[in-house]
Parts: C-alpha cells; sequence; structure tokens
C-alpha cells in the first residue's frame, strides 16, 4: 500500500475502533451502572447533558452542510443558464 493511503487508512481505521469501543462502553454504564448517589451520580448526570448537546451538533452539522450543499448545486445550475 502506498504511504499515502497507508497514513489515511490506518489513522481512520484505529479512530473508528476506539472511538466504537469507547461509546459502546460508556453507554452500558451509563444504562446498567449508574450510580443512585454520590459524586459519581452527578459526574454521570453532567455527562448525559454533555452526550445529549453533542448529539444535537451532529444534526445541525448534517443540515448545515446540506444546506450547503443545495446552495452551490442551485447556483450552478442558474449560472449555466444564464450563459
Amino acid at each position: 500500500m502506498s504511504d499515502s493511503l497507508n497514513s489515511s487508512v490506518f489513522p481512520t481505521v484505529l479512530a473508528s475502533v476506539s472511538t466504537f469501543v469507547f461509546g459502546v462502553s460508556t453507554a452500558i454504564y451509563l444504562e446498567e451502572y449508574l450510580p443512585s448517589s454520590g459524586l459519581l451520580r452527578t459526574a454521570t448526570r453532567l455527562m448525559n447533558v454533555n452526550i445529549s448537546n453533542l448529539a444535537g451538533v451532529a444534526t445541525l452539522l448534517i443540515v448545515l452542510l446540506s444546506m450547503n450543499s443545495v446552495a452551490i448545486l442551485v447556483r450552478n445550475k442558474y449560472q449555466q443558464e444564464a450563459y
């Protein structure tokens, strides 16, 4: 495999695998082993709030990228018709 392909595929696979393992582990912990009181309960509640907020960020980014793509396509179509 070429160096450029190897330098982009390896980090992508490594990040995907580690993110999947960390995400599934966190989800299992939050669903099954959530403490009922104490400092850990407060920390896990803050994690839940952060996870919920970050879920909204991905949706917002997808919407913005989609709007940008549609705007580019429409602009290109009307610019071609003008000539």
